[in-house]
């Protein structure tokens, strides 16, 4: 098995990001108060970081 290309990782960070997208749209546009805030601050998060990962371009 080869060792993974940044573009392999890049491609991996805009899935990452794509699935936190959707999660997180799913997640927020449902009103449940009894849910916990910090989760929805770590999806914030995870997701933002993700989708910085992804459009950050690597070494040319």
């Amino acid at each position: 098995m080869n060792a993974p290309t940044l573009d392999d990782l890049q491609a991996d960070a805009k899935h990452l990001r794509d699935l936190l997208d959707v999660i997180c749209d799913r997640v927020f546009g449902k009103v449940d108060h009894n849910r916990d805030q910090a989760v929805d601050s770590m999806l914030w998060i995870a997701r933002d970081l993700a989708e910085k990962m992804a459009a950050t371009p690597g070494p040319n």
